[in-house]
């Protein structure tokens, strides 16, 4: 188990080093996850006013949705 845990986080810090000097990724899931934000806040306004309790729903699907863009594109580097 220690070996593995030492190759894994090998592997996460190549990946962190290898983002940090381009931070194409950070960008691209920040960008996508405001933009995901306004759509959902746009399509949850009724009659001027914000549905009741959606906040939050919207923040976890921006979020989900930005982590499978992320990994996505750290899995596509891989290759």
């Amino acid at each position: 188990m220690t070996r593995f845990l030492r190759v894994a986080w090998l592997v996460v810090r190549k990946d962190l080093r290898v983002e940090s000097r381009s931070k194409e990724m950070l960008f691209t899931t920040l960008f996508f996850a405001v933009s995901t934000v306004l759509v959902f806040a746009f399509g949850f306004v009724r009659g001027g006013q914000a549905i009741e309790g959606a906040a939050p729903g919207i923040l976890w699907i921006a979020i989900a949705f930005s982590g499978t863009l992320a990994l996505g594109r750290a899995f596509e580097r891989e290759r």
